[in-house]
């Protein structure tokens, strides 16, 4: 191994390209660390939208849920209320209401009698003109 004598430094072909590989090496790690650091910054990022996201849809399906439930218990009381009042009526029936009595109207004498009503002349048929006629 021979020691340059200006610099102090070993000038074989392989050890150059080892440290120039370490060096590199090096860079590529510092710059992994960054790069996965701000990787993890934008994981997160994309994790809190993603949870806000997933939030919101729950809220409108929680409504939407609630607007049909909502709807579900107004038609069962609908259903409950005519069931109700028809049990009502069969068990207490209401008693049958009188039939009217007929009331004799007698013709006053003052008035004149009504005119007799003729029936009106029938209509005499109509002549074809044939298929389109």
């Amino acid at each position: 191994m021979a020691i340059c004598p200006d610099c102090g430094l070993d000038h074989h072909p392989e050890v150059i390209e080892a440290v120039a590989e370490v060096e590199a090496a090096e860079v590529l790690a510092e710059g992994a660390e960054g790069a996965a650091h701000e990787e993890g910054k934008a994981d997160v990022e994309v994790a809190k939208v993603e949870a806000d996201r997933d939030v919101e849809v729950a809220r409108i399906n929680a409504k939407v849920e609630a607007g049909w439930q909502e709807a579900r218990v107004a038609e069962l009381e609908g259903k409950l209320s005519g069931m109700s009042e028809v049990l009502d009526r069969l068990v207490n029936p209401a008693a049958p209401e009188p039939a009217p009595e007929p009331v004799a109207v007698e013709p006053a004498e003052d008035e004149p009698p009504a005119p007799e009503e003729k029936p009106a002349p029938p209509v005499p048929p109509k002549k074809s003109k044939g298929w389109w006629g």
